[in-house]
C-alpha cells in the first residue's frame, strides 16, 4: 500500500513552511526544513520522508525541486534513496535501516 502524504496531514505537522525573502535557491531551503525535521525528531530512522511529488505540492515548486533537495540529503549522508520505494532516514553515523 501506498503511503500518501497531504498538505493538511502530516507534511504540514512535521515541516516548516518556506521563509518569505530568502534568496536561498528553493532547493537549499527546502533540503534545509528537512534536516531541521529530522533533527527535531519529526522523522525517525528508517522513516520515509514525503515523496518529490508531495513536497512540489506543499512548497509549490517543481518536482524537479524537491528531488534535487533530497539528493542534497543524500551526498550529506542524512537519507538514503532507494528507486521505486522512497527516501528514508539514515540512523545516526550513516548507519541505514532494510528497505526491500
Amino acid at each position: 500500500m501506498r503511503e500518501t502524504f497531504t498538505v493538511n496531514g502530516q507534511i504540514r505537522n512535521r515541516l516548516r513552511p518556506l521563509a518569505a525573502g530568502d534568496a536561498r535557491p528553493a532547493k537549499e531551503q527546502i533540503a534545509e526544513r528537512l534536516r531541521q525535521a529530522i533533527a527535531e525528531g519529526h522523522y525517525q530512522q528508517g522513516e520515509r520522508l514525503p515523496g518529490t511529488s508531495a513536497l512540489a505540492r506543499y512548497y509549490q515548486v517543481g518536482a524537479h525541486i524537491s528531488y534535487e533537495a533530497l539528493l542534497l540529503l543524500q551526498h550529506e549522508g542524512l537519507v538514503r534513496v532507494v528507486r521505486r520505494r522512497g527516501t528514508f532516514v539514515r540512523g545516526c553515523g550513516g548507519g541505514e535501516a532494510r528497505h526491500g
